[in-house]
């Protein structure tokens, strides 16, 4: 659909969630004047909003408030989610008000459980 539609500006195209670094969707929530989609380079004309209210991910307090649950603490606990300094502040707050092992995997990186 973008493709066909980004380029007209009546185009209204809304995001509702966390848009990854280095996604298409970032880009436009970031403001590009032109993308490449399946090897095209589509100009963007449409209107693009985020709405972030209806984020369906915890933030670093609800993370940490539901960790805080825990009648035991993990062995680790992996953080793979959120970009690195998002991923190394969450670590610090582990790390800091829990005194639990925490580990940010790097790419491919593998464990043993």
């Amino acid at each position: 659909h973008f493709i066909h539609h980004l380029g007209n500006p009546s185009t209204l195209v809304i995001f509702t969630g966390y848009q990854a670094e280095g996604t298409l969707g970032r880009q436009l929530i970031e403001g590009a004047k032109r993308v490449h989609i399946l090897g095209q380079e589509v100009e963007v004309n449409a209107r693009v909003d985020k709405l972030n209210a209806l984020s369906a991910h915890a933030d670093q307090a609800e993370i940490l408030r539901w960790l805080r649950g825990f009648k035991k603490p993990p062995k680790e606990t992996f953080i793979v989610h959120g970009e690195p300094p998002a991923q190394a502040a969450l670590r610090d707050k582990i790390v800091t008000e829990l005194n639990w092992k925490v580990v940010i995997p790097r790419w491919q990186e593998e464990f043993d459980l």
